[in-house]
């Protein structure tokens, strides 16, 4: 795997962090890590929305599936408020699987919001990753939860 900063790229174009890329949320707690990233899927609809090079094709789905991810956050949020054993969200494999799967979104954002070019079905993949992702690890840790009660 070839590094650059905290993206490993591998031979076959996947992306994972570097170890210092996760360790940053290794002392964090889930509320820290959900700041982070809590405005990207709404900021990256909107440069979308705004995007004229993006065929609809591709854009309304990106748009769709980016507010599935925020609608994820939002339901983690009130996991962590509401829900009896919510603090077990702070429990570090918790945050650190959290900012993993968050940090590929996150550096799409900034890829694309600094104008590299990115073919819109490689975004789509990624959306699409994060999102199912996004949706075992809270599928997980709510049935966790549940299972504490």
């Amino acid at each position: 795997m070839e590094q650059a900063g905290n993206v490993a790229v591998g031979a076959s174009g996947a992306v994972g962090f570097s170890r210092a890329a996760l360790e940053a949320y290794s002392d964090k707690t889930f509320a820290e890590a959900e700041m982070d990233f809590w405005t990207i899927p709404y900021e990256f609809s909107e440069l979308l929305s705004n995007d004229n090079n993006i065929d609809w094709l591709y854009k309304v789905p990106l748009i769709r599936h980016l507010g599935y991810i925020d609608g994820m956050m939002e339901a983690l949020i009130k996991v962590r408020f509401f829900a009896p054993h919510g603090e077990k969200l702070n429990k570090p494999e918790n945050v650190g699987e959290f900012a993993g799967i968050m940090l590929r979104l996150k550096a799409l954002f900034e890829d694309y919001s600094a104008g590299k070019k990115i073919e819109p079905s490689k975004m789509v993949e990624i959306v699409l990753d994060v999102e199912s992702d996004l949706d075992r690890f809270a599928s997980s840790v709510m049935w966790e939860l549940r299972r504490q009660e």
